[in-house]
């Protein structure tokens, strides 16, 4: 072999080892930066899920509020029994249990259709009433202001079920699903 010919397989050799390290360095970098990439969305996704425990538990602590100073309204409106609710992030965050243990509600069957600065649309939690009456699959819309209520235009033996909005902003919804007894 001639001298000119070795120093070029060296040279093409040089040139080999170096595109293969730089490319093991590029594709290192690409592993650094895409675990970067997930430590950061990680972060994000655990500051979100912080923020809405947050959320929640503020709404708790006002359905509380308002299941106090609205109690006499409510149990007059709706005398078989209700129970508060919130919404916010399209998820519903129902109080601690009923006014009466007559009632008993079904939340995980309660879905929120649509929330607008207009209306409110949900599928209604099943609930059976005093004397084994099942309510189910009953969707309600309601404007979404202050003081409204739903009309009660489903009756099942005699039963009706309302939803009564008690506070409403940009961000969260708290109402009342209430039930009366039509004679």
């Amino acid at each position: 072999m001639q001298m000119g010919t070795i120093w070029i397989i060296i040279g093409c050799l040089v040139i080999a080892g170096g595109l293969l390290i730089g490319s093991l360095m590029v594709n290192h970098g690409n592993k650094l930066n895409q675990q970067i990439s997930e430590q950061k969305i990680l972060e994000q996704q655990k500051e979100s899920e912080t923020a809405i425990i947050g959320k929640i538990k503020n709404l708790k602590e006002e359905i509380a509020e308002l299941q106090k100073s609205k109690e006499k309204e409510l149990t007059s409106q709706f005398p078989a029994g209700y129970q508060l609710f919130g919404i916010i992030d399209k998820q519903i965050v129902p109080s601690a249990r009923p006014s009466t243990e007559e009632i008993r509600i079904s939340w995980s069957t309660a879905k929120i259709l649509s929330v607008t600065k207009h209306f409110v649309d949900i599928m209604l939690p099943d609930a059976v009433l005093p004397g084994n009456n099942i309510l189910q699959s009953n969707t309600v819309r309601v404007k979404n202001e202050e003081g409204f209520i739903s009309q009660g235009a489903i009756v099942i033996n005699g039963w009706s079920t309302f939803v009564k909005i008690l506070k409403s902003d940009q961000n969260k919804v708290i109402a009342a699903v209430g039930y009366t007894k039509i004679r």
